[in-house]
């Protein structure tokens, strides 16, 4: 009986059909992580961004195409604040039920060790935000296994607090939310190590998940 080659086979397989794990390094530009990035990046599966917004497009067009495969964003310590200041960010839509996606912040600058709470990645959203700070799109969207962490979601400057008693005033405050799925099927979720900062540039006054 005639037997293929297994190696051979997945050397001849179109490379829409080759599961690939990929990492996205991110990290502000002129920094030492973004250094570091670019010196391990191969654009083969290792890849260096300085913009989360572009590592989201990447991570799904891999996604779209990796069949059973892991696609990991990880984003250097540093403030992010979106195409245009506008402290908002969305993943574009992917309906990719084999394929898994872990979105991790807190990295060093060498991208060897991650401490969230120390070394913190945050997304900081502006006074006039119009949508969740982060974002999945599209109406039938769907993955394997989704994971969110080390993140800190700072909505200070959409929020205004009263000076006396520290609270949330209404008039004056964003009504939008930090993170929202949308209609995302996925079999496994992990929403961990966040931290959802609401007021203040000088205190933490908010809540970790």
């Amino acid at each position: 009986m005639f037997q293929l080659n297994p190696t051979i086979f997945a050397i001849l397989l179109p490379a829409s059909l080759a599961a690939e794990d990929i990492t996205i390094l991110v990290a502000p530009r002129d920094t030492p992580a973004y250094e570091a990035a670019v010196n391990m990046a191969d654009d083969t599966t290792i890849f260096a961004e300085r913009r989360i917004h572009r590592a989201f497009t990447r991570a799904a067009e891999n996604m779209a195409t990796c069949g059973e495969c892991t696609t990991t964003i990880k984003l250097a310590a540093g403030a992010y604040t979106g195409r245009g200041d506008t402290g908002m960010w969305t993943f574009p839509e992917v309906t990719s039920p084999d394929a898994t996606l872990h979105i991790l912040g807190g990295w060093d600058d060498d991208f060897a060790a991650r401490a969230p709470f120390d070394t913190p990645t945050l997304l900081v959203s502006n006074a006039d935000r119009s949508a969740p700070v982060l974002r999945f799109d599209g109406r039938r969207p769907a993955m394997a296994a989704l994971v969110i962490s080390g993140l800190v979601f700072d909505t200070s400057p959409s929020n205004s607090y009263d000076a006396q008693s520290n609270s949330l005033m209404k008039n004056g405050s964003s009504t939008w939310g930090h993170l929202t799925v949308g209609y995302l099927e996925t079999a496994h979720l992990v929403i961990a190590d966040n931290v959802f900062r609401l007021c203040c540039t000088n205190r933490l006054l908010g809540f970790t998940v």
